[in-house]
């Protein structure tokens, strides 16, 4: 009877294994041909609920300060390479101006609103820490605001980071290093990110730490694009693995007290996490693609950019460092909630229709060019 309860049980433990060993939830082709990934927006959801916890300044939050920003620069990295690859495999080019033009009316007029924002209330008396706020103004009108941080507007460090990346790494892999070599996109981004690490070890505050997660990021997206890699990173998504690896995450996140501007281990851990986040198991998908969590994924950017102020409205209110973790939840929901808010109105009535203004001014330039082409075909005809 033992014998043949053991091997009733064999059969029920290979199914578990091979459960928790499944194949990832996208094929090659699936991911491909995959539209817009709405896993990347419930993914800056998360990012910006991190961020805004890591700025309550309460002892609730212990190591997550530090925790939204590897994972924001690892999916931009991603995604921008990502839509960059996608162009070009379609067109076998890249659009510049329409990819620069786009990225400006989709980040410069929010951006800046938020500056005028802040320097109201500087004006008025109202901010919090301005230190030599018109000394700093001139670093945030030129985004050298990692320059001007640790006052009012210097958590917009990091976005003053990604829009050196968004300049720089487009033009660098796609327009020089591809039409000489192709394949070398992979190996410059790899060999980019493991002279930065060597870098971090030597010296954590070099300026080149901040980079290595949207390195990372690219790295993934090069990987993820070439059906042989795929296949190895798909690995990565197997239930079983990513839960290893997000188990590993968050100890590494907890236990680990690491130098440097930014969280290296961690931006690590999260480019290891991310193709389970993105073509993984189907319940993070779900969780992902959420409607709460895509919306505020939506909003994300707004959200960096005005928290501070909603931040600042409820300390008011509720001081913080109370050492109460009823009270302290209850301030980040009302962050939260307020920078939703507050977030979702410049979204509808500034980010949006500039993306639209921006795409119908690109759309409108590739039509004359389309139409001035087919006129110098016929006159060459």
């Amino acid at each position: 009877m033992d014998s043949a309860t053991t091997s009733e049980r064999r059969p029920a433990t290979l199914r578990l294994v091979r459960a928790a060993l499944h194949g990832p939830r996208l094929s090659f082709d699936q991911f491909r041909a995959e539209g817009r990934i709405r896993e990347i927006d419930g993914l800056r959801a998360v990012a910006i609920l991190f961020v805004i916890a890591g700025h309550m300044r309460d002892p609730i939050w212990g190591n997550v300060p530090g925790t939204g920003v590897p994972i924001f620069f690892v999916n931009s990295g991603f995604l921008i390479t990502l839509l960059l690859l996608r162009e070009h495999s379609e067109r076998s080019r890249i659009d510049w101006e329409s990819f620069y033009v786009r990225r400006a009316f989709r980040l410069l007029p929010v951006y800046f609103f938020t500056l005028l924002l802040f320097s109201g209330l500087v004006v008025a008396g109202l901010a919090e820490n301005p230190g030599n706020w018109w000394k700093r103004f001139v670093y945030f009108l030129t985004f050298q605001n990692e320059f001007a941080s640790g006052a009012t507007f210097g958590h917009t460090w990091t976005l003053a980071v990604q829009e050196k990346f968004y300049l720089a790494w487009p033009l660098v892999a796609f327009a020089l290093i591809a039409p000489v070599f192709e394949r070398a996109r992979l190996w410059f981004a790899v060999s980019l990110a493991a002279v930065m690490t060597a870098a971090w070890v030597v010296w954590p505050s070099n300026y080149s730490v901040v980079f290595i997660p949207l390195i990372l990021g690219c790295v993934l997206a090069l990987l993820m694009f070439r059906a042989t890699s795929y296949r190895l990173v798909a690995q990565f998504a197997r239930p079983g693995v990513f839960l290893i690896i997000l188990v590993g995450a968050i100890l590494v996140k907890a236990l680990v007290d690491v130098p440097g501007i930014v969280d290296v281990p961690f931006s690590y851990a999260v480019v290891l996490l991310m193709p389970g986040l993105v073509i993984g198991p189907r319940w993070v998908s779900r969780i992902l693609r959420s409607r709460p969590l895509v919306a505020l994924g939506t909003w994300a950017y707004s959200m960096y950019l005005l928290h501070p102020l909603v931040r600042s409205a409820v300390d008011i209110a509720i001081t913080p460092g109370q050492f109460s973790i009823p009270l302290e939840i209850l301030r980040y929901t009302l962050v939260v909630a307020g920078t939703a808010a507050f977030s979702f109105v410049t979204y509808r009535w500034i980010e949006k229709p500039c993306i639209g203004i921006g795409a119908r001014f690109t759309n409108r330039r590739a039509a004359e060019r389309s139409v001035q082409k087919g006129e110098n075909a016929m006159v060459a005809g």
